[in-house]
């Protein structure tokens, strides 16, 4: 057994930041598969919980942005880079990450790419998926994968590079990523209407997906969030044709910031309630226990008592599903379907026959066979 099978659980192996990486994870993998050794991936750490007899594969030492033409509207970076470090490369020249991610704590974008998470611009920009044009990773057999490229147009083949957003490190590594990216707009305006949830869920589906002015909509206690981007005249003609009476927002970023960082006072545990992420159809009636509405419809939150799991029932009759939120974790996938579990165990099968990378995630089931040989 090797000394690397030795560590105890929990240990953090941190991959290097130079060319040498695929060598290195090559050697650890390989190490893993002799020993029966389960690993986690991570990036800063601070959206996964390491189970037992699990060791950390690091990639806090693995950044930097490796090719960015801001002509291209492209950027190609590595996976242990923070998040704000990318952000603030890209606002030096007027872009942004369209799909809106998460920015705090010191967060990776290769967690953000692994945990799949858009912010409320998913509905009108497109989610991360959308904006994920190319990977690299070095999977559970120690091969060097490329898949999609370093251009939006790029057609050729299966669109495998998509299948690493929100896989949750269960493929393989992501060394690097290949993101498109958007210009920033020239002007945005955020304005708040008291309303109920039902007027609220109407404003929103009246106010249509995809490019256009409306880049945000978010229902909280009692108030509808609205943000407006574009040139200055298009967003103040945008709000003078809003049939609304509308109070437009001192600090426009903090409404958003409070929903993507779940630092809003709805987020706050409850004692004995559990929080529920609802994703169904926009146009879904509400449910009687709705707090929250997100992504111009399409995402709820919920508030239950903890023991109460008819809500998946009511998801999957509209067109969706609801996952328990488990909050520094994140999203509970044990809640998938049987189908949807198997098919995330088969895809996982391809990259990573030996079963090495941690699958805590996945719900374990009777019928799930030993690992591969």
């Amino acid at each position: 057994m090797s000394a690397f099978a030795l560590q105890s659980c929990g240990d953090s192996h941190r991959v290097p930041g130079d060319s040498d990486a695929v060598i290195w994870l090559r050697e650890r993998f390989a190490q893993a598969r002799a020993a029966r050794t389960k690993l986690q991936i991570q990036g800063a750490g601070t959206h996964s919980q390491v189970p037992a007899n699990v060791s950390v594969i690091s990639f806090k030492d693995h950044a930097g942005i490796v090719e960015y033409d801001p002509s291209d509207l492209v950027v190609t970076v590595r996976c242990g880079t923070p998040l704000i470090q990318l952000e603030q490369a890209l606002a030096s020249h007027g872009q942004m990450l369209g799909f809106e991610p998460v920015v705090q704590h010191n967060n990776t974008v290769g967690g953000a790419v692994a945990l799949g998470w858009s912010g409320s611009r998913r509905p009108y920009a497109g989610a991360l998926r959308d904006h994920l044009i190319g990977i690299r990773l070095v999977d559970g057999q120690g091969r060097d994968l490329r898949f999609g490229g370093r251009v939006v147009k790029n057609v050729a083949g299966f669109d495998v590079a998509r299948l690493a957003g929100g896989s949750r490190g269960m493929l393989g590594a992501l060394l690097e990523v290949t993101l498109r990216v958007m210009p920033r707009p020239e002007a945005e305006m955020t304005v708040s209407i008291a309303c109920s949830a039902q007027e609220a869920l109407s404003m929103m589906l009246k106010g249509g997906q995809g490019p256009g002015l409306l880049s945000g909509s978010f229902y909280v206690d009692g108030h509808l969030f609205l943000r407006y981007s574009g040139t200055c005249p298009s967003v103040r003609d945008a709000l003078a044709r809003l049939n609304a009476d509308y109070a437009e927002v001192s600090d426009e970023y903090a409404p958003w910031r409070s929903v993507a960082h779940q630092e809003h006072t709805f987020f706050l545990p409850r004692p004995d309630e559990m929080l529920w992420r609802v994703s169904v159809r926009p146009d879904a009636p509400l449910h009687a226990s709705t707090g929250a509405i997100d992504w111009a419809g399409g995402l709820r939150w919920i508030w239950m008592p903890s023991a109460d799991n008819k809500l998946h029932e009511w998801a999957r009759n509209h067109g969706g599903h609801a996952s328990p939120w488990v909050s520094s974790a994140g999203c509970d996938w044990r809640a998938l379907s049987e189908d949807m579990n198997a098919l995330s165990h088969g895809l996982a099968d391809i990259f990573d026959p030996h079963r090495i990378f941690d699958r805590s995630v996945l719900q374990t089931t009777a019928k799930e066979c030993a690992p591969c040989a």
